[in-house]
């Protein structure tokens, strides 16, 4: 079950981005991969690529959603609905066919060049029940219109088994596939030691886009002969060769028309757009703050007038101030949050322009001090004179981001000059979708919820937070279906949680957040931590300003809660922690997370987390969870793994906004591996010490 707030804005947000000016065409088969029409080609789309396809040639329907997060790799996951057979047993999916979830993963091996081919390997149903596992090898040469495409298939992809499989040279266990009868039905996890294993056959075929590049034609010699579909359900081929039109209606936009198996119809569709530069919005900001030459200046800092300078730096950059201070040698502190801008640099030029343009002449410099729930972050600080030339045209954004220096924040001494007195309740409303596909029940349920967040602070460092969430509209009266499982029912007992009752009290917990040094943070919390489980428990964590790497680590007691609207709790409890190592690679901005512990069931392991961030402020992600669980005890999917994408309100509305929203994906809920959703993320609050980040927004600066 995945629970996503805002996602209805994702929808229109996309719009904007169809309509972008066209990119490189890369055409993409039924599978949702690129290739022609049932087969693969070596091709790759520009990093930050976004495609969700959706394709029928009987009796196979297939939804594919696919991310380029690298020009060399590209994951996805897919539904496929298998439509001449059920799901289950009519008392609990009624009419409803079989639907079948991958994950697949492909790697470029070797880029084009004049005379050599692309090369890349792909995995096909990499993670699911493995139904239409298979592996190719691909190369694609481009010969003016023609791009032609010529590979080897396993498994599935080369199903047809014309010939012995060529790694058989090198040991005998290449030549046949273990677990070959999961390609008739079995539904045993799929396995590691079937990879290209196994008779192989060729593919071949070749995409013709002439003229304007508005058609794309396509023909293929298919490397499988359909004789050994998954659930018993072999296919009647006509001939190997499978024949295709796609038509570009516009960049993000195509459809797709087929003849395959030389008796069947394919149709499809794809929407794709490019999230590392596509999701932006124009923007209505308020103008920044300038100086006009008949605007006179106090003379001295003790006239200026604070409040009407706190507005004006407060609207023109986003920046909350708390309190404003004086520093020896002529320098001015603002301490408070960045509250609307997502790239930090443009509100702290922002609030320099205004404080330019506002305070007395005996200011030399400014500083700003970030203190995310009122911790001291992170500190920018820059001469006046170095703003004043930015201001008035003498020098440009390269020379203002150099004077610009980012610090820990100074330890020095300072005289109070202004100081608002903190509003101790702050809320937030938001519409929240609780959705899950591909369940027997129902392709997909969902139900739209409204979600109200309180905090109150009951001292400067002691918070009240509180989450309830109302669902309004939805289909819980199909979720019947739980789960099985070998394993304490930590999660599998998610349908009971989510449908007794209308109102779902999220969380009710108080914590507090510490800085023990310069570089070490702490937070404790206890109460309701999330819809399943109450406890307390406490988060540390280590990060050197600038650092690509940190560790982290918490630990919890917890106790089930239980169903409904209430605040009672049942018999389950536990003890559940991780340590975490993290490190962001600084060429390509993908961050990766290792953490090892003890998980909800009681189970130890660990889960690897890689995530790439585009400058757009977009980032997608995959994580894999191994555990101690046996397969037997955690059931179908083995191990838990997902898929995720952060998208950034900026690319919703006209306004900019710092605030973001998450969309989950998991091929299934099970017991092994589910981790505690943590009231918080230190790691996430203390993002204002990327110092690489910082420097790669301020080159987008602009006047």
């Amino acid at each position: 079950m995945k629970r996503t707030a805002w996602l209805s804005p994702f929808l229109f947000g996309m719009i904007p981005a169809l309509a972008a000016e066209p990119q490189a065409w890369i055409s993409r088969n039924d599978w949702g991969e690129p290739g022609m029409l049932q087969m693969p080609s070596a091709r790759f789309d520009e990093a930050g690529q976004f495609a969700v396809t959706m394709s029928h040639v009987d009796p196979y329907l297939r939804l594919s959603v696919f991310v380029t997060p690298l020009p060399w790799i590209e994951g996805g996951f897919r539904y496929t609905d298998i439509r001449n057979r059920p799901y289950g047993p009519k008392n609990l999916s009624g009419s409803q066919s079989y639907k079948d979830k991958s994950i697949d993963l492909r790697v470029r091996l070797w880029e084009e060049s004049r005379y050599l081919p692309q090369i890349a390997v792909g995995w096909r149903d990499l993670g699911g029940t493995g139904l239409f596992s298979g592996e190719y090898l691909a190369a694609s040469k481009r010969w003016s219109t023609l791009d032609f495409t010529a590979g080897l298939g396993w498994g599935y992809v080369g199903a047809r088994g014309d010939f012995d499989n060529p790694l058989g040279w090198l040991s005998d266990k290449f030549k046949t596939r273990p677990g070959a009868n999961k390609i008739s039905g079995a539904t045993d996890q799929f396995g590691f030691d079937q990879w290209f294993r196994g008779p192989v056959s060729p593919f071949f075929g070749v995409v013709w886009q002439p003229g304007d590049g508005r058609f794309a034609f396509k023909a293929e010699y298919d490397g499988n002969d359909y004789k050994h579909e998954p659930l018993n359900n072999p296919q009647k081929t006509s001939s190997p060769f499978n024949l295709g039109l796609e038509y570009r209606y516009s960049p993000g936009v195509r459809f797709s028309l087929g003849w395959e198996r030389g008796n069947t119809a394919m149709v499809g569709i794809q929407i794709s757009l490019n999230l590392a530069d596509d999701w932006k919005q124009p923007k209505f900001d308020p103008p920044p703050v300038r100086r006009t030459p008949e605007q006179p200046l106090p003379a001295q800092v003790q006239q200026v007038n604070w409040p009407e300078v706190v507005k004006k730096v407060e609207e023109s950059s986003g920046f909350a101030v708390q309190r404003v201070a004086l520093r020896p040698h002529g320098e001015v502190a603002l301490y408070g949050e960045h509250i609307r801008y997502r790239d930090t640099p443009k509100g702290d030029v922002r609030a320099a322009q205004a404080l330019d343009a506002t305070v007395s002449e005996d200011v030399r410099s400014f500083a700003l001090v970030q203190e995310p729930l009122k911790l001291g972050m992170v500190e920018s600080g820059v001469s006046r004179q170095k703003v004043r030339d930015y201001v008035e045209g003498r020098s440009e954004a390269p020379d203002l981001h150099r004077g610009f220096d980012v610090t820990a924040p100074t330890k020095a001494p300072e005289q109070i000059l202004y100081e608002e007195e903190p509003s101790r309740l702050e809320y937030w409303m938001a519409p929240g979708l609780i959705q899950n596909i591909g369940g027997p029940d129902s392709f997909y349920l969902y139900s739209l919820t409204a979600n109200l967040g309180i905090d109150y602070w009951l001292t400067d460092r002691w918070r009240l937070g509180s989450v309830m969430a109302l669902r309004v509209l939805d289909n819980f009266d199909k979720f019947r279906y739980d789960g099985p499982s070998g394993l304490p029912r930590v999660r599998t007992d998610i349908r009971r949680y989510l449908t007794t009752s209308k109102l779902i009290p999220d969380r009710l917990y108080l914590s507090r957040v510490d800085k023990l040094g310069e570089d070490i943070f702490q937070g404790v919390y206890f109460g309701w931590l999330e819809y399943m489980y109450a406890g307390a428990g406490g988060q540390w964590l280590y990060r050197p300003i600038g650092s690509e790497w940190a560790v982290g680590a918490n630990l919890n007691w917890v106790k089930q809660r239980d169903f409904g609207a209430t605040l009672g709790l049942r018999d389950y409890d536990t003890i559940t922690g991780h340590v975490t190592g993290y490190y962001r690679e600084p060429h390509t901005d993908i961050l990766a997370k290792l953490s090892v512990g003890r998980y909800l069931a009681k189970d130890i392991g660990g889960t690897l987390d890689l995530s790439r961030r585009f400058a757009s402020g977009v980032e997608v992600g995959v994580w894999a969870t191994i555990t101690d669980a046996s397969t037997k005890a955690f059931g179908e999917g083995s191990f838990d793994k997902g898929f995720y994408l952060t998208l950034p309100f900026d690319g919703f509305f006209t306004k900019s906004s710092r605030r973001s929203t998450t969309l989950v994906w998991t091929p299934l809920t099970r017991d092994g591996g589910q981790r505690l959703s943590l009231p918080l993320d230190l790691y996430s609050i203390s993002d204002g010490r990327d110092m690489q980040w910082y420097h790669q927004r301020f080159k987008e600066i602009d006047r």
